[in-house]
């Protein structure tokens, strides 16, 4: 069976840095989707770049409620906010020491949304989460499934959320760790459960992250690509006008995705580079 290969770099729009260094790990490598954060101050340029530049680059929505201010009025999702307006970290999200309510999720999502068709003019080819809130909180992800069917658009593969042996290893890898992932597991799977089955390619690789992200690293994935449709995350950037604890890595990222080792042992192993959007055609 045929073996296709997604390389999605998130966070589009965080800073211009991150923008410049994704159409770089496109336009010289081997990235052939990005996602935007839509609340972000560089959403529009980076929605920009990618249309003017690189139109052939998938552009997806990378729902964002854990970074950065909301799109609506903070007063408005008061329960996602902190005293100054900005979002409640990932962190204390994981504490337990947040009491989200369901309408606001559901309105900011929506407002993420409706910001990307406004700027771009088109609906998003998939959806997926910063920090996978969207994966790891009930609502959110009942939200992304809902909106995932009615605007007929794919998703980040969520099955590893829904095992909690695979849960806990995956997240290790990205420096995220759960006090419980058996309770939530049981929520996922009945949200699950309750919705329409999204599309979604067959597998979703997450080890080429932070010291990971190596050369060697995204040739050993590579070289144990399971046959359909792999997502592999990234996140290039230039770190030069970035505030985040995830910062110089994205350079080291860069240099990797456009080394060109990577780009002939997909050609001499014969794996294509697809979009989302190419999914129902493969």
């Amino acid at each position: 069976m045929k073996k296709y290969l997604i390389i999605n770099a998130d966070d589009l729009g965080m800073s211009t840095g991150i923008n410049r260094g994704i159409l770089k790990a496109h336009l010289d490598g081997v990235v052939s989707s990005t996602t935007v954060m839509a609340n972000m101050p560089h959403t529009s340029e980076g929605i920009r770049l990618v249309q003017e530049e690189a139109p052939s680059l998938g552009l997806g929505l990378h729902f964002n409620l854990t970074y950065g201010r909301p799109v609506l009025p903070p007063e408005r999702v008061s329960s996602l906010v902190q005293p100054d307006g900005t979002f409640h970290s990932i962190d204390r999200f994981l504490d337990g020491v947040v009491e989200y309510r369901i309408d606001h999720i559901r309105a900011e999502m929506q407002a993420q949304l409706d910001r990307f068709i406004e700027i771009s003019r088109a609906t998003p080819d998939h959806f997926d989460s910063h920090h996978f809130f969207a994966y790891l909180q009930p609502v959110a992800f009942d939200t992304l499934l809902k909106l995932s069917s009615r605007h007929k658009v794919p998703v980040r593969n969520g099955a590893v959320f829904m095992n909690a042996a695979m849960l806990r290893e995956a997240l290790e890898h990205i420096q995220i760790r759960l006090p419980d992932t058996t309770h939530l597991v049981n929520q996922l799977r009945n949200v699950y459960a309750a919705n329409v089955r999204p599309r979604w390619p067959a597998s979703l690789e997450m080890r080429f992250y932070d010291e990971s992200a190596t050369t060697e690293m995204l040739h050993t994935i590579l070289q144990n690509l399971p046959a359909g449709v792999t997502e592999v995350m990234c996140h290039p950037g230039y770190a030069d006008d970035l505030e985040s604890r995830y910062a110089l890595q994205r350079e080291r990222e860069i240099v990797v995705l456009t080394d060109a080792s990577i780009r002939d042992f997909l050609a001499e192993a014969d794996i294509d580079l697809i979009t989302f959007a190419e999914l129902p055609l493969v």
